[in-house]
């Protein structure tokens, strides 16, 4: 079977934290390193007759100023760069939350923004007591007391500066998804084969290893309809069957996917237990997914049908379509077997939806 999408242009970045320019300092101590010795390489041309006063004041002004644009620089790099929680679509808050609660990473940018004040205020303070300073050593003593405050400031964000530093990685792992575009997510438990589904039906290419827990993160492909039209298929990580205040941060980021994206869903069954999970723990996680998110298209697809009797499948596809009303494909993503039908089916109620909004622009511009 050909494959259903076509590569996608001129990709736009949703994942608020994609190409985000902010270098986080490694740890307060690099930070502060860093801008003392900027700040004491900074020349000050000074005129050979000046007093020796003078000399030392205008040179650890012009370190205390040059030290004081950097630290502030930095702050306000962190502070105003790291995106806000009111402008981050649900999706990508729900799964930044799985890293972080929501206030306390509001409360940790807070601290950042305070601390912008509290240097300013330290110049200020330095430069005061450097104004009043009588001799060279008391010009020293203002820019060593301006270092140290700076310091204590720092150390006081250590914690902050590890912390967005490890929360920009692991958010960039995630992929760039549009919440917009209609999407059907492909779940069920590990190794049932929706790596290879999303990889076969579109663009996306996966990892693909025969052992639980491959797909770490969210894995997006793209389908191309007509006119320029997209949908996204999302490959959700393994869910396996137990409450869900019990499921880990990868579990999670499946459970969100469904959430806030899913339009169509495909449950994805391997009968054949070459997953390692027998087919009722399945079935159970098809009864939790069709209790949170039965009120979206849920389309059962049997994978794996190179591997087992027509008769197998054939019996297991009846007992499915008996107890839980919904359609069911028999389908084989190593082979492609089955893949057309069921994309096809599961296309079409965004089709119809698209279509039907179509309709309704064409007919308010006609009467308008």
């Amino acid at each position: 079977m050909s494959k259903v999408g076509t590569k996608v242009r001129d990709v736009v970045n949703y994942n608020p934290f994609h190409g985000l320019g902010i270098p986080i300092p490694n740890s307060a101590e690099d930070l502060m390193r860093s801008i003392y010795q900027k700040a004491m390489r900074v020349e000050v041309k000074l005129p050979k007759t000046l007093p020796v006063l003078v000399k030392a004041k205008r040179r650890e002004r012009a370190r205390i100023e040059f030290a004081t644009k950097l630290a502030i620089e930095v702050l306000k790099r962190i502070a105003y760069t790291m995106p806000f929680v009111d402008s981050i679509h649900p999706f990508y808050r729900d799964l930044l939350s799985i890293f972080i609660p929501i206030d306390e990473y509001r409360k940790r940018l807070a601290k950042v923004k305070a601390c912008i004040d509290v240097v300013k205020k330290i110049s200020r303070d330095a430069l005061v007591m450097l104004t009043i300073a009588a001799t060279p050593q008391d010009a020293v003593k203002a820019r060593k007391m301006f270092f140290g405050r700076v310091r204590s400031v720092f150390e006081s964000l250590d914690e902050e500066f590890k912390l967005f530093k490890n929360l920009i990685k692991e958010m960039r792992k995630l992929p760039s998804i549009n919440p917009e575009i209609p999407t059907i997510v492909v779940a069920g438990y590990p190794n049932v084969g929706k790596s290879s589904l999303v990889k076969a039906v579109s663009t996306a290419k996966p990892e693909i290893k025969e052992y639980p827990f491959t797909t770490k993160h969210l894995v997006l492909g793209h389908i191309d309809l007509v006119h320029d039209f997209k949908v996204q298929i999302v490959d959700t990580p393994g869910l396996l069957d137990r409450p869900l205040s019990e499921r880990n941060k990868i579990e999670l980021q499946a459970i969100l996917a469904l959430r806030h994206l899913a339009k169509v869903i495909i449950f994805l069954i391997d009968p054949t237990g070459h997953s390692g999970y027998e087919l009722e723990p399945q079935l159970r996680l098809l009864n939790e997914v069709l209790q949170y998110f039965g009120d979206r298209p849920v389309i059962i697809a049997i994978n794996k049908a190179d591997l087992a009797s027509e008769e197998e499948l054939s019996k297991l596809k009846k007992q499915l379509e008996e107890k839980y009303k919904l359609p069911v494909f028999i389908v084989s993503a190593a082979t492609g077997k089955g893949l057309k039908e069921l994309m096809n089916h599961a296309i079409k109620p965004i089709l119809d939806e698209l279509i039907k909004k179509l309709r309704e622009e064409a007919m308010r511009s006609t009467h308008s």
